[in-house]
């Protein structure tokens, strides 16, 4: 039996490990095995503890219901992964924020709903404030674009 670190770095590897099979098996077009590794990437992310692991693998679920056009399942997903992320600190969060703001984009445009402009504001303010990642993540000439922010209109979240 492993300890609790080895065990959660086990699983955090197992969570790798299914990520890397959903994307094969898509490729493939397998889209029901891609289905069944995404079911076990939240799985064994959870099994983690880490939070922002968890998050991680709620935007591939998130992925699942806006593909089978289930707009509202995939914006509830959003909604709870951006309110669980809180107000992004670490380019990690950041980096989750925006690309949860994508996605919301994306499920907007592709549900009728009017507020694809919004999340897009919000993932272009998220990718400015991290900046070029060629020449380091956080700027801080941007990270006052976190201060100066109002809730959106759609989801209430504040980047």
């Amino acid at each position: 039996m492993l300890a609790d670190d080895g065990r959660r770095t086990a699983y955090g590897l197992l969570t790798s490990v299914y990520e890397c099979a959903m994307q094969y098996l898509y490729k493939l077009g397998r889209v029901s095995d891609a289905t069944l590794a995404t079911e076990r990437v939240l799985w064994s992310a959870e099994r983690t503890e880490d939070p922002l692991r968890l998050i991680a693998a709620r935007w591939y679920e998130a992925g699942e219901f806006l593909g089978i056009g289930e707009h509202d399942d995939a914006a509830d997903i959003i909604d709870s992964a951006l309110t669980a992320l809180g107000r992004p600190g670490s380019p990690q969060e950041l980096s989750l924020a925006g690309s949860f703001h994508l996605k919301a984009a994306l499920n907007e445009a592709r549900g009728g709903g009017r507020e694809a402009g919004r999340h897009l504001q919000h993932a272009q303010r998220l990718a400015e404030t991290l900046g070029d990642p060629r020449r380091g993540l956080q700027r801080p000439d941007k990270a006052c674009l976190l201060a100066e922010s109002r809730p959106c209109r759609c989801c209430g979240w504040v980047c």
